[in-house]
């Protein structure tokens, strides 16, 4: 079975947290000594801890065998980071092994090969898996009230949700067939080969009006009798962003 590689990010309560600085936090080392431990460039690791570069699991488990950190804690926060609770020799990490860690009250939610265009218009070239990300399954479900299987992480390019999206801001997206949109929400929409993601907003005569946030963009009115031509993918219910 191949190595699926996984940038292992943490989603809690709607915040991204960053593993490779809760190790730095943990156990003082620096970036410098991440790096050579992790056998990788220091500039590697600095990317990782900025966002700016996806975290693997590879990376994390070399750190984690020498510092003998926990599993568990790498994946949830939780416990003992001290704890050794992992056998790492000859470690070789895939989707199944992954899960076999994650307790249940996490989900691992796919990010797709593909960015939607708060602008003009981004050319759908792949929709694969590329890596995923943890959340708290009690938030999805209790709070978002969302369905796991259903939901899917992308990115955002081009600056017309501005000021509520920002290039390169990854959406949550909930793709339940779903039986009437909900006004002013703001949507994932495939026009031929692109995604869009819009404000829709439902008018009393059956149209509905395809809404930028950034004011320097025009808005577009889907007449009632075209409205089964709007390809709704699914509705953004939460999005992460770099500071």
């Amino acid at each position: 079975m191949a190595v699926k590689r996984i940038f292992l990010y943490r989603a809690e309560n709607g915040e991204i947290v960053n593993t490779i600085n809760m190790i730095i936090k943990v156990t003082g080392a620096k970036k410098n000594e991440l790096a050579q431990i992790a056998g990788v460039e220091p500039h590697t690791i600095v990317a990782m801890a900025s966002g700016k570069q996806r975290i693997y699991v590879d990376v994390l488990w070399k750190l984690a065998k020498h510092f003998h950190l926990s599993g568990k804690w790498l994946l949830t926060g939780k416990g003992d980071p001290f704890e050794s609770d992992i056998d790492r020799s000859s470690v070789v990490i895939n989707q199944n092994d992954l899960e076999e860690q994650l307790p249940g009250s996490y989900a691992m939610i796919p990010q797709y090969d593909v960015h939607v265009s708060a602008g003009g218009g981004a050319f759908v070239d792949s929709e694969s898996i590329i890596d995923h990300m943890a959340f708290r399954l009690d938030w999805l479900r209790n709070t978002m009230r969302l369905q796991v299987g259903q939901l899917g992480l992308i990115f955002v390019s081009g600056d017309s949700m501005i000021p509520t999206l920002h290039p390169d801001d990854m959406i949550l997206v909930d793709m339940r067939q779903q039986r009437a949109l909900m006004s002013n929400s703001i949507y994932v929409v495939r026009v031929g080969g692109t995604l869009l993601v819009k404000r829709l907003q439902l008018m009393l005569d059956g149209s509905v009006r395809v809404k930028s946030d950034n004011p320097n963009y025009e808005m577009e009115v889907v007449p009632p009798g075209e409205i089964d031509q709007l390809n709704v993918v699914g509705r953004v219910v939460w999005a992460g962003k770099r500071m």
